[in-house]
C-alpha cells in the first residue's frame, strides 16, 4: 500500500511532456509531505541530461558590471534622493534595484537603462535621454489618480553626469513576479485562471487605448498602446492573502528608446505600434498561458494546436492570434465576457494518446484508480491555486451567488463606513432582487453564520483607525482623490459613483429654466466660481438672470469628494455659505426655490441617490480642455437632453457605466472596500468583497444606485 502515492505520481507526471512535467514537478515540491517522494521519482522522471531546472539567459559581463556600480549609489531625480540597496535581476531593456526614496523614506523600485557608447554616440544618447524624461510616465489629463493596473512612474530622470544612464522611479509592485517567472515555477494555468488573466489584460488595454493621457512633457495624448505585450511585461501583483492583479509594465514608449540603432529599422518609433498588434502579443501570452509553452511553434494558425479543454477559449485565442479580428480592446473583452463558462466538472480532461511502458505493467483497474485519484488531486489543486489565488478581482463577476462564496468565516464582525455617506444610503434600500429585502438580509439569507454589524465612523481617518486597530475588520468608502492608505491596508473596487451637479428642472417651463438655458452643461471651472462666489448670477454664465443659491447633500463624504474635485485649493477657506441638506429636502428646495423665490439654485449630491427622480435636472460636465459628458444615458445609450420630460421618462435612464468607470465623467469616483493586510486576522473583507462581486452582489448594488463593475447597464 506505501506504494500506491508513488504509482500514482508516476503516472501523473508521464501523462505529460517534459517541459510541462518539469514544471508540475517543481511546483508540487513545494509541500514537505510529497518532497521524499519527489526526489525518489527525480532521476526516474529526469535522466542526467534534463536537470529539473530553468536555464537563464546569459548574463553580458559588461553589463552586469555596470550594474553592480550602482549598489549603494545615490540618484538624484525631480523628486528627492534616492538610495540604491540592492538588485533585483533583468527585465526589459534595464535592470532592476530596490531602492529608497530618501525623501519620503519610501520604498521604491529603480531600473537602470544602458546607452552604451559601442551603440550609441553622445548625441545619440543625449537625445534618447530627453525623450526619456519626456516620455515615461502616464497620467491623467484631469490630475486625478486612477489605478488602471498599469504600473506608475514616480520619476525618470537622465544622468546628468553621463549619457549612458537614465533610471525609471516606480512604487514596490515594479518587483512583483512576471507571468514568465510564474509560468516557468507553476506550470500551464488552468483554463479558467487564463481568462481572468485575459480578462484583466484587456480591460486595461481598452482603457489605455481609449483614454486621454497626459505625458510628462505635458503633452496630451489621446490613446496610448502598450508596443511591448510579453510574459515579461505582464506582473502578477498580489494585493492580499488568495488575490492578486494583472499589472502592464514596460510601455514601449520608453522601453524602446533603448534598442540599439542598428535593432530594427525603426525600433524607436513606437507610433508604428497599433491596436491589433496589442491584441496579438496579448494572444501569444494566452497560448503560452495555456500550453506551457514560451513561444508559439509556429505562425501558422492552421497548424497551431491550441488545447481544447475549453473550446470556447481556444478559439477566443486563436482569433487574437488573428492580426485585425477584434477592431478594439473593448470589443475583444466585451466578447471574451460573452463567452459561456464552464466548472471544472465540465473541462475536458486532456487524455494522453500513447500508452508507455508502466501503464502497460500496471493493471488497467489500478490505472483507472490512479488516474480517477490524480485528476481528483490536480482538480483540487487547480482550484485552490490556478483559481483561489490567482483569479483576480476582475471587472466582471464570475460566481452566481452569494452563497456560492467558499470558505466564508462564521461568527459575528463589525464593519463601518462614513456617517451619512454613500453606504448608509445603501443599506437603507429596501426591495433589492424581492419585495422588501435589503443587501445586509440577502448576506444573512445565503450566510446565516455570518453576522455583519455596521457601525459608522465619524470621519475618514476614524474609518482607517477603525480597520488598522481591529475595531472593524473592514470599511466601505469612496476613493477620495487625496487618500493615501497607511501600508498595512489594502483597498479593492466593488462599484462606482459620481457627485451629480442639479439645477431645478421644470419641463412644462423649461423655455426658461436653467438646463435650457446653459444647454445642459458646465465647465468645472464655471462650476467652481459658482461656489466660491466668484459668479452669483447665471447672467455671467448664459442669458439667464435668476440668482444663485447653493446647496450640498449634508454628507461628509459629499463635502469633500466635491472640495477635492471641484474647488480651488487656495479658495477652500473663502468659500461663501453653503446651506447643506439631507439629499430629499435639498431637491424639493432647490425646485420650490426656481418655483416661488424666482432663484436658480444649484446643488451637489451623488448621483447614486438622485437619478431616478426628476425635479432637478443633471449637468453634464467638462473638464478643462476635454470633451463634456452628461452621467445619466437613457436605454438607447444615448445621454439625456434639456428637450427630454424626465418625470415621462422615469425607468429609462441610468448613470452611464463606461463613463462612471473609465473617469471621463470628470466627477465619477470608486467604491472600495478596505481591509487589513494581515495573514493574522481574519479575512472577513475579502470575502465581503467576493460577495459584492458575485452577480447577485453587483445586481444589487446596481438596483441600489451604484454603477457594477461589469460596466452594463440595465
Amino acid at each position: 500500500m506505501k506504494n500506491i502515492p508513488k504509482i500514482l505520481l508516476r503516472t501523473y507526471f508521464r501523462q505529460h511532456p517534459a517541459n510541462i512535467r518539469l514544471a508540475r514537478f517543481n511546483f508540487l515540491a513545494r509541500y514537505s509531505w510529497l518532497q521524499n517522494l519527489l526526489e525518489d521519482l527525480r532521476p526516474e522522471l529526469f535522466p542526467s541530461e534534463l536537470e529539473p531546472e530553468v536555464e537563464e539567459p546569459p548574463v553580458d559581463e559588461r553589463e552586469a558590471e555596470a550594474a553592480a556600480q550602482l549598489i549603494d549609489a545615490q540618484v538624484r531625480g525631480r523628486q528627492g534622493l534616492y538610495q540604491v540597496e540592492s538588485w533585483i535581476g533583468r527585465r526589459g531593456q534595464g535592470n532592476l534595484f530596490n531602492a529608497v526614496w530618501l525623501g519620503a523614506q519610501q520604498p521604491v523600485v529603480l531600473k537602470e537603462f544602458l546607452l552604451p557608447g559601442r551603440s550609441f554616440n553622445p548625441t545619440e544618447a543625449r537625445q534618447r535621454q530627453q525623450k526619456f524624461v519626456n516620455l515615461a510616465g502616464l497620467g491623467r489629463t484631469d490630475g486625478r489618480s486612477q489605478d488602471l493596473r498599469v504600473i506608475p512612474t514616480l520619476d525618470a530622470i537622465a544622468d546628468t553626469y553621463s549619457a549612458e544612464r537614465c533610471y525609471l522611479i516606480t512604487d514596490v509592485r515594479d518587483a512583483a513576479p512576471t507571468l514568465r517567472q510564474q509560468l516557468r515555477q507553476m506550470g500551464p494555468l488552468h483554463a479558467i485562471a487564463v481568462r481572468q488573466v485575459l480578462e484583466q489584460v484587456l480591460q486595461t488595454l481598452l482603457h489605455l487605448h481609449q483614454q486621454a493621457t497626459l505625458l510628462p512633457s505635458g503633452q496630451r495624448q489621446f490613446g496610448m498602446v502598450h508596443g511591448n505585450l510579453s510574459l515579461d511585461s505582464l506582473l502578477w501583483v498580489s494585493s492580499a492573502p488568495n488575490q492578486g492583479f494583472v499589472y502592464l509594465a514596460d510601455l514601449a514608449l520608453w522601453e524602446r528608446l533603448f534598442d540599439p540603432p542598428t535593432a530594427t529599422p525603426h525600433s524607436v518609433d513606437v507610433t508604428a505600434a497599433t491596436v491589433s498588434q496589442d491584441l496579438t502579443a496579448l494572444g501569444r501570452i494566452g497560448y503560452a498561458l495555456l500550453t506551457g509553452q514560451e513561444t508559439l511553434p509556429t505562425n501558422d494558425l492552421t497548424e497551431l494546436d491550441i488545447p481544447k479543454t475549453d473550446p470556447y477559449l481556444a478559439n477566443f485565442i486563436e482569433r487574437l492570434l488573428t492580426p485585425n479580428a477584434f477592431i478594439s480592446a473593448e470589443v475583444a473583452w466585451r466578447e471574451l465576457l460573452l463567452l459561456p463558462t464552464l466548472t471544472l466538472a465540465e473541462l475536458e480532461p486532456v487524455t494522453p494518446t500513447v500508452e508507455t511502458e508502466t501503464q502497460r505493467r500496471v493493471p488497467r483497474w489500478l490505472l483507472v484508480l490512479a488516474g480517477l485519484l490524480a485528476l481528483t488531486a490536480l482538480g483540487t489543486l487547480l482550484w485552490r491555486f490556478l483559481w483561489r489565488e490567482q483569479a483576480p478581482a476582475g471587472q466582471m463577476p464570475q460566481v452566481c451567488c452569494f452563497e456560492e462564496v467558499g470558505a466564508v468565516p462564521t461568527g459575528e464582525y463589525t464593519y463601518t463606513a462614513i456617517v451619512q455617506g454613500t453606504w448608509n444610503y445603501v443599506l437603507a434600500q429596501r426591495n433589492l432582487g424581492q419585495r422588501g429585502q435589503t443587501l445586509e438580509s440577502a448576506i444573512q439569507l445565503a450566510q446565516p453564520e455570518l453576522i455583519l454589524n455596521y457601525v459608522p465612523a465619524a470621519s475618514v481617518a476614524d474609518t482607517l483607525i477603525a480597520v488598522q486597530t481591529g475595531a472593524a475588520e473592514f470599511a466601505v468608502m469612496p476613493r477620495f482623490p487625496d487618500l493615501a492608505l497607511p501600508s498595512d491596508l489594502g483597498a479593492e473596487v466593488v462599484a462606482y459613483d459620481g457627485l451629480a451637479v442639479l439645477v431645478p428642472f421644470s419641463y412644462a417651463e423649461r423655455q426658461r429654466g436653467l438646463p435650457q438655458a446653459l444647454q445642459g452643461e458646465l465647465t468645472l471651472q464655471e462650476l467652481n466660481d459658482i461656489y466660491v462666489g466668484k459668479v452669483d448670477t447665471w447672467n455671467d454664465l448664459s442669458r439667464n438672470f435668476l440668482g444663485i443659491k447653493r446647496y450640498g447633500a449634508e454628507s461628509l463624504e459629499t463635502v469633500r469628494m466635491f472640495e477635492q474635485t471641484v474647488i480651488d485649493p487656495l479658495s477652500i477657506d473663502r468659500l461663501p455659505a453653503l446651506e447643506l441638506q439631507p439629499t430629499f429636502p435639498m431637491l424639493r428646495s432647490i425646485l420650490q426655490d426656481f418655483e416661488t423665490q424666482n432663484l436658480g439654485s444649484i446643488g451637489i449630491a451623488p448621483l447614486s441617490q438622485v437619478f431616478g427622480q426628476c425635479s432637478v435636472y443633471p449637468l453634464a460636465l467638462a473638464a478643462e480642455r476635454e470633451p463634456t459628458v452628461q452621467p445619466l444615458i437613457l436605454n438607447t445609450g444615448e445621454p439625456i437632453t434639456p428637450a427630454i420630460d424626465l418625470c415621462d421618462r422615469k425607468g429609462v435612464y441610468f448613470p452611464d457605466p463606461e463613463a462612471l468607470q473609465s473617469g471621463t465623467y470628470p466627477l465619477a469616483y470608486e467604491i472600495i472596500v478596505v481591509f487589513p493586510q494581515d495573514n493574522s486576522r481574519v479575512p472577513v473583507g475579502q470575502k465581503f468583497i467576493e460577495m459584492l462581486r458575485t452577480t447577485e452582489g453587483q445586481q444589487l448594488l446596481r438596483e441600489a444606485g451604484l454603477v457594477p463593475l461589469n460596466g452594463v447597464t440595465p
